[in-house]
């Protein structure tokens, strides 16, 4: 459950937006600020791992107890170049793709590992093996996890606060089932096709954190300028500085099955 907090609401208006969207797109930032116990992973250590390059105290394990456990997440290549410099990575428009390993801690809190040239040396292996178990593990420890927004929020019964209608809202949001860095869905295996045969159109991906993703049809009416507007000002109000994926808006494309920018 959410801890007891009051919704916030960041005075955003950009005409013709509708209010309705504002108050959702914030209302998520809430529910993701405010201590959800789906998210009680230790986030100073992922902070500490851009960091540090901390790796486990009692030495490097063997290459046959971590391939199960390599993950990869997403983050804005721009804002990390130096961190890339150090780690091996995979680019893709402003975004990179890098790798970690994690494991569970005390309490059931996640530690994770950043997986550096280091460790890539230590273990004789190459980036695109290490891309290869990352991408058959990540879909299966951190599965899928894709709802409308107005299912969420009523989960956390702040829809009712906000004023939320009958009228279906046509805004999703894509993360993991633990919501803990899962922007990274968007390289998922077949995700982004499946998305598109649900909302039958082709579609907006709002890079909300690094933890998720807003997915809006393009039938909506709104245009790229304006959704980047919104982007760019919840990041600079809500989002902390190393969560924030990006300012950009990315536009699918159904029938080419490619996203863009």
């Amino acid at each position: 459950m959410i801890k007891e907090t009051a919704v916030y609401l960041s005075k955003i208006s950009i005409n013709p937006l509708d209010t309705a969207f504002h108050l959702c797109y914030d209302s998520l930032r809430t529910i993701l600020n405010s201590g959800l116990s789906a998210r009680s992973c230790n986030i100073s250590n992922f902070v500490e791992m851009y960091v540090k390059f901390s790796w486990r105290k009692d030495g490097y394990l063997r290459a046959e107890e971590i391939k199960d456990k390599i993950l990869f997440q997403v983050m804005n290549a721009e804002k990390n170049q130096e961190l890339l410099e150090q780690v091996p990575h995979d680019r893709y428009l402003d975004l990179a793709i890098v790798f970690f390993y994690m494991e569970e801690g005390e309490d059931c809190r996640q530690k994770v590992y950043l997986f550096d040239n280091r460790q890539l040396e230590y273990y004789g292996m190459t980036k695109e093996k290490l891309k290869i178990w990352a991408m058959e593990n990540t879909p299966r420890l951190l599965p899928v996890s894709f709802h409308s927004m107005e299912d969420i929020l009523r989960e956390f019964h702040i829809w009712e606060q906000i004023g939320g209608g009958t009228e279906k809202l046509p805004l999703y949001v894509l993360t993991n089932v633990k919501m803990f860095l899962g922007a990274a869905c968007v390289f998922y295996p077949e995700v982004l096709e499946s998305i598109g045969n649900a909302v039958q159109t082709d579609y907006y991906i709002l890079p909300s954190s690094i933890h998720e993703c807003i997915i809006l049809p393009a039938s909506s009416g709104y245009s790229r300028e304006e959704l980047e507007e919104i982007v760019r000002q919840v990041n600079e109000a809500q989002v902390p500085e190393q969560e924030i994926l990006s300012n950009h808006v990315y536009f699918y494309n159904k029938d080419m099955r490619k996203m863009c920018k």
